[in-house]
Parts: structure tokens; sequence; C-alpha cells
């Protein structure tokens, strides 16, 4: 059994390992910067913890913005994917959330990225037509297509500048 909690201040490490065998460096921060955002009153890490094993399962990274809550990042430790456990903790996170979820997905057409892309749909997320290069996070890193997905519906076309104006300001910190 899994549930649902916020990040307490010290297992901080634990989330960044997990965040950095399951993320490509160009989509995460620094472990300073990363630690940084904790400070943020947007941002928030949700845990997934094993009760059982009374250890961290995975995590959610969670920025709370205007319109919407966007998933910045989402993973399961290496160690215990394939067990169901990303699954019901996302659809946990879906049903106790009110607004509109939006996440970036790779746009690579590679087998990994299409399983993300299948796993998100399974779980009720909508694959939009808005694309970009991801803005750098740190000086210097690559910058890969993605693309937004979102739950419960699609996101209109004429809201497309905007989702990505808010993304592309509170996220990456560049104004479009």
């Amino acid at each position: 059994m899994n549930n649902l909690g916020l990040m307490k201040a010290d297992d901080f490490p634990k989330i960044y390992d997990i965040m950095v065998e399951s993320f490509p460096t160009c989509e995460i921060r620094s472990y300073q910067k990363a630690l940084q955002l904790l400070n943020n009153p947007n941002y928030k890490i949700i845990v997934i913890q094993d009760q059982q094993l009374k250890k961290i399962s995975g995590f959610f990274a969670v920025w709370n913005l205007t319109s919407f809550n966007f998933i910045e990042h989402f993973a399961v430790r290496k160690d215990m994917r394939g067990l169901g456990i990303g699954s019901k903790a996302m659809k946990k996170y879906i049903h106790i959330n009110s607004r509109p979820l939006v996440l970036e997905v790779e746009a690579f057409p590679t087998e990994e990225a299409k399983r993300r892309i299948k796993f998100y749909q399974r779980l009720g997320f909508v694959e939009n037509e808005l694309a970009y290069l991801q803005p750098p996070i740190e000086k210097g890193q690559a910058r890969p297509p993605l693309k937004i997905m979102n739950c419960p519906s699609p996101i209109p076309k004429k809201n497309y500048k905007n989702i990505k104006a808010v993304l592309f300001s509170k996220i990456y910190g560049i104004e479009i």
C-alpha cells in the first residue's frame, strides 16, 4: 500500500537520487538549485511512501500555477518500477486534485517515449499539439523537444500560447 504526502525536508536527498536515476541531465536542476526550489510557495514535492517497506517509492514535483497544476517530475524508484506503483499514485493524485493537470513528455520517436505517452493516456491524459524545445534548465544543457499532455480534457488551441507562456516564465524563468 502506498500513501501520498508532502515531502519532509530530510527526504530531499532520497528524492533527488530518484530524480537523477529517472531523468536525463538536461531535465533536472543541480542539487543546490533543486533544493532552493523548495522555498517557492508554488512548488511542492509529493512523496509516494510504501507503508509496508517504510520507504519512499517515488514522487511528484508539482507547481501550483494560475489556472492549472504542472507536474514537472514524476518518478518511481528504478527498483520498484513495473509494480503498478506509479499508476496507482497518479490515479490517486488525479482523484484528489481539483485543478487541470499539465505535464511535458519527450517528443522523441523512441520506444521509451512512446511507452511513456501511452502510460499517461491510460491514466486519462490527452496528448496535445503544443510542442516546443525545452529551455535549458542549467546553462549549456541540451534542449529536448517536448510536447504537452494534460488531464482531464484537451487544451483548446486558443490556450496554447498562454500555457506555454506560463510554463516558460514560471518554470524556466523566460518571458516569451
